[in-house]
């Protein structure tokens, strides 16, 4: 089986509907080989419906890892409802985590017609973006992320629904609280649109709702010229507060906050001046004024309702004071993110994502006063912020106004606080109001995931996920990596750098890839552990706020380790290809003198296709033995002592063609020397330095064979062989008759001469490097015989006529 049909493949089999009308999609694993766990938990189902896309992670479907299972069918029951005829593509592995025998075939598409037993409402519904965008003429609003779950799915932005109405203002008329609401557009109201609305008041710890049939009976008067309803309220302001308003319901999002005080009220019976002045600062703490005696003398004779209304033209109207009309966010004419708004209609927050600018701008009302000051204060500002100018309407009406830019990097309060002192020769003292903004801010938060490491290519692929609720803006991201490879109570560190991604943007929820690390320089040392050791910390030099970076983070991967035999018969295959001879000489007879001739000698080692190996050349020597003898003298009793000399050459002893086999788990070269006749060895007298080998019969020399063991053992992640075991027989060779004396020099010369020579030649040859170079390319060659390379060796084991290999 071809390692392409040994991968997973996952495919969408069908979309369909339920009685509901809800999509079912259908997604089958129909490869060969398990899902891991780890791809299982990336994998990502995309669904395409027109425009609008949703992202579904496949892992929220799947607890117990059905899909892992080859040909296994698993039911993704969506929850997507569909209402009416549409195009539908299902795109299953859309981030292209997983790798398949075939990676063409994720994407379903299929034009589906509902036809339902009973309607209901899908969550996911009110995620599209699509409709609302063409209803609001393209133009997009600031909208919250909406709450993602532990599986950290993107969500999808959603535009919140355009009402048709608004609340055009909220005031106070004798501290009872009004709102105004206008109705948007020229088409007729229904009482169906609003039979769910309901009209949400909230100030000074109250709380009321009322349906909107109370607030504008029979819709006559949205539905009127003016098209707006005037509602009181029936709460009335003690003291300044924030008033909030909502209207809620099906369709509708609309709310509105504005700051309200109530109006100076005079104490029913007052009993004296000081009376006054003590409740008046009771309830305006900030407001430090004195009043003069006769102002308050004129106000003790006024009786009822007049009182106020004359209080208000004879004395309030000429006190002192200033009022904040806005603290907001700046109206923004050039594009960027933020939403214009009128001074009345404002919130008093807002959020952004981190990294963006907040434009605020102030206005306050001034009557009667001077040396006006604001400041702003709040965050991580480390001074306030003062800044302002005076500005008069073409009514007269005299402002103090103000704008400034912040760059909050989290959740900030602004407080705006003005001063002033009182212009009036009859009242003194500091004035102090203050106003509140609220900033939120959206932070990115990247999470590094486990690297995909691929063993094949040796790369690993270094990926991020944004758990944050704010998008991360388009920027490099700089990846600190150190890579170690690991075994038990050790460690060895093998890469230690840096390197910055391209510029990415990723949104809420969005897995990206920053890079990918290669290994394949350090392949030997990696695979030669069980284990590699990636640690990864990501920081953020270029981002254009202070963020922090992540903690480092360690992440573990135990290569697979598999095995394969090479047996004998396998590794028979590679001794047709394979020359292994050896020839000794060193008799040399055409030549005058002494028949001895050096260096002529020879091994071959060579295996066809492969570089290496050649042709070694070296000497036998060739010893003279002396031997001395005493003879009678004919006719005599005397002896005299006769020195005789004698040469031992080798005429041209030729072995086979070694073969190669696998013996006791070792690999053994086993060469042969078929000798026949008794050429092969020269033995003669060496007189006057001449040789004559005449007079000495022939010798015999048996056949006699080679073995060189070699243990197997890994070298830079291929098999090769360590201890060589060269096992050269004593090699038996004797003369006959009455020379049958030199039988002695006979095998001292084969033994120290021939034979130790030949077993120190080929321990040379075989641990020269370019032989050793020459069989590992050759057991190379015949391991990865029909099949796939072996990536890296790190482990053999030999028995009987069997070689097991361990590799990664």
């Amino acid at each position: 089986m071809s390692r392409q049909e040994m991968l997973p493949d996952i495919l969408v089999k069908d979309l369909k509907l339920d009685s509901k009308c809800r999509l079912t999609i259908l997604i089958k694993n129909s490869g060969k080989k398990r899902i891991s766990s780890a791809d299982l938990r990336l994998n990502r189902l995309l669904v395409r419906m027109g425009k609008k896309k949703i992202i579904l992670p496949v892992s929220k479907y799947d607890p117990r890892g059905v899909l892992a299972v080859p040909d296994r069918l698993l039911s993704v029951k969506t929850g997507i409802l569909i209402e009416k005829p549409v195009s539908l593509t299902a795109v299953v592995d859309s981030t292209e985590i997983i790798r398949e025998s075939n990676e063409i075939n994720n994407e379903l598409r299929k034009k589906i017609t509902p036809v339902c037993s009973g309607k209901e409402t899908s969550k996911l519904q009110r995620y599209s973006s699509t409709e609302n965008e063409k209803k609001s003429g393209g133009k997009s609003s600031r909208t919250h992320p909406l709450p993602r779950g532990s599986d950290g799915i993107k969500p999808v932005k959603a535009l919140p629904t355009i009402p048709p109405l608004e609340i055009s203002s909220i005031k106070k008329k004798r501290n009872e609280i009004i709102v105004i609401i206008k109705k948007k557009g020229k088409a007729k109201l229904t009482n169906e649109q609003l039979s769910s609305a309901r009209l949400v008041i909230s100030a000074q710890k109250n709380h009321k709702t009322w349906p909107f049939v109370k607030v504008d009976r029979s819709l006559r008067h949205l539905n009127g010229p003016q098209g707006q309803v005037e509602f009181h309220s029936g709460i009335h302001l003690t003291q300044p507060a924030k008033v909030e308003v909502r209207i809620t319901g099906r369709g509708l999002t609309i709310q509105r906050s504005v700051y309200l005080k109530p109006s100076m009220r005079l104490p029913e019976t007052p009993d004296s001046g000081e009376a006054f002045v003590q409740q008046k600062k009771k309830r305006s703490s900030k407001k430090r004024i004195k009043f003069p005696t006769a102002s308050i003398a004129a106000a003790d004779q006024m009786t009822g309702d007049n009182r106020t209304t004359a209080l208000g033209s004879s004395l309030l109207d000429r006190l002192p004071g200033m009022k904040i009309l806005y603290f907001k966010e700046k109206k923004d004419t050039t594009g960027l993110v933020f939403q214009p708004g009128d001074n009345s209609s404002s919130p008093d927050s807002m959020t952004i994502v981190a990294g963006e600018v907040v434009p605020l701008k102030w206005s306050v009302e001034l009557h009667d006063v001077n040396n006006v000051e604001t400041f702003i204060e709040g965050g991580s500002l480390l001074s306030p912020v003062r800044t302002g100018a005076y500005h008069t309407a073409s009514d007269g009406t005299r402002t103090y106004d103000g704008e400034y830019s912040f760059h909050p990097t989290q959740d900030t309060r602004y407080i705006l606080t003005a001063k002033a002192q009182s212009n009036s020769a009859n009242v003194t003292g500091t004035i102090t109001e203050s106003r509140e903004f609220t900033v939120r801010v959206r932070r990115p938060d990247l999470t590094v995931l486990p690297p995909v490491i691929d063993s094949e290519s040796m790369t690993a692929r270094i990926l991020a996920r944004n758990d944050g609720d704010g998008d991360f803006l388009e920027s490099p991201v700089s990846v600190r990596y150190e890579i170690r490879a690991i075994r038990p109570h050790s460690s060895n560190q093998v890469s230690n750098s840096v390197f910055s991604s391209e510029p990415v943007a990723i949104a809420p929820g969005e897995t990206v890839e920053l890079g990918t690390i290669s290994l394949n320089e350090f392949r030997d040392i990696l695979l030669d552990y069980p284990t590699m050791q990636i640690d990864v910390s990501l920081y953020y030099p270029h981002y254009p706020v202070l963020i922090a970076g992540t903690d480092l983070q360690h992440f573990l991967h135990n290569w697979e380790t598999r095995t394969i035999e090479l047996s004998h018969s396998l590794l028979s295959l590679l001794t047709p290809l394979t020359t292994i001879e050896i020839e000794l000489n060193n008799y040399l007879p055409e030549r005058g003198g002494l028949p001895e001739i050096r260096d002529d000698s020879r091994m071959n080692f060579t295996i066809e296709g492969i570089t290496g190996g050649g042709e070694y050349t070296f000497d036998i020597p060739s010893p003279v033995y002396v031997v001395r003898e005493s003879r009678r003298v004919s006719g005599t009793h005397h002896t005299i002592n006769i020195e005789s000399r004698y040469a031992i050459y080798i005429d041209h002893i030729t072995s086979a063609n070694g073969v190669i086999q696998i013996r006791d788990g070792k690999i053994v070269i086993h060469i042969e020397f078929p000798n026949s006749g008794s050429s092969e060895i020269k033995l003669g007298r060496v007189s006057g330095g001449n040789f004559d080998d005449e007079a000495i019969p022939d010798i015999d020399l048996e056949s006699f064979s080679v073995d060189v063991a070699l243990t197997p053992t890994v070298s830079s992640g291929t098999l090769s062989y360590g201890a060589i075991d060269i096992n050269v027989p004593v090699i038996d060779a004797r003369v006959s008759g009455s020379f049958h004396g030199l039988n002695g020099f006979i095998r001292i010369f084969l033994r120290d001469y021939v034979t130790n020579t030949v077993r120190n030649q080929l321990n040379t040859i075989l641990n020269s490097a370019s032989v050793k170079t020459m069989i590992k390319s050759g057991l190379a060659s015949v391991v990865n015989f029909g099949r796939s390379p072996v990536p890296h060796v790190v482990r053999v084991r030999g028995v009987g006529d069997t070689i097991t290999i361990y590799y990664h």
